[in-house]
């Protein structure tokens, strides 16, 4: 609204003088820049309506004009306010553009180390597998066989059983094994929201020797069982660590 306002009172005053003396236009001249006031970028519009009048003085009205160095003061202080200010815009948008490439050089070091650690972790968690599967492949196999499976009621319940014989040169202590029961329908019978019953024989059983045909576990609430299948999965011999067989590696025998 300001520079509208000077604009317009400048204007009047050319109008007004369009008629005047040399000397009048001398007069106007000082006038118009000793009214420029605050020599700032936004008061730009002052100094260049000075400058345009100054610049329709002949010569020798020119050489006339007692405050022309006011006008060339003002002009130079707007020129470095303009340069200071193209440079400080310039110096935000190096500093801007910097952080911008700071923070996609930090994000694709971020990517590439995710990756680096994805994959460092796939690779280890590829090695774990392989070891615990060479593991596993090194287990070896309870030194049992399995014979005589059969089922029976006993009231409610049901008796398993199974007969167990030592294959190796070893006393087995113990050993534990899993049983899976069937309907008639061959559907798994649980217990309790297990599929697989663990039973135990933990008397030493000598190389060679078998179990009692006689010897049974009974099974609660499993009434609807017809039949059954086995597989060792844990076994000690006598004076070495117990030995656990993973799943992968069951030998599974129907009854």
């Amino acid at each position: 609204m300001k520079k509208i306002i000077v604009f317009i009172a400048v204007i009047a005053i050319m109008l007004s003088c369009v008629a005047c003396s040399k000397d009048e236009s001398v007069a106007m001249a000082e006038r118009l820049i000793a009214s420029i006031g605050d020599t700032t970028i936004e008061n730009e519009n002052a100094v260049i309506f000075a400058e345009n009048y100054y610049n329709t003085l002949s010569d020798s009205q020119k050489a006339k004009v007692s405050n022309y160095e006011v006008l060339l003061e003002a002009r130079n202080s707007i020129d470095q306010a303009k340069a200071e200010e193209e440079r400080r815009i310039a110096e935000e948008k190096a500093a801007e553009a910097e952080r911008i490439e700071k923070e996609k050089a930090a994000e694709e070091a971020r990517i590439k180390q995710e990756e680096e650690e994805r994959k460092a972790a796939e690779e280890a968690a590829r090695k774990a597998e392989e070891e615990r599967k060479a593991y596993e492949d090194s287990i070896p196999p309870a030194p049992l066989s399995i014979t005589n499976i059969r089922v029976k009621d006993y009231y409610s319940a049901k008796e398993i059983y199974v007969q167990f014989t030592n294959t190796g040169k070893e006393d087995v202590e113990a050993f534990d094994f899993y049983v899976i029961c069937y309907d008639a329908y061959g559907n798994v019978v649980q217990h309790y929201g297990s599929e697989m019953q663990i039973c135990t024989y933990d008397d030493v059983l000598k190389p060679g020797q078998t179990t009692r045909s006689d010897w049974r576990w009974k099974f609660y609430n499993m009434s609807t069982t017809k039949t059954v299948k086995v597989a060792i999965f844990k076994y000690k011999l006598a004076g070495k660590d117990t030995v656990e067989i993973p799943e992968r590696k069951l030998i599974w025998i129907n009854q």
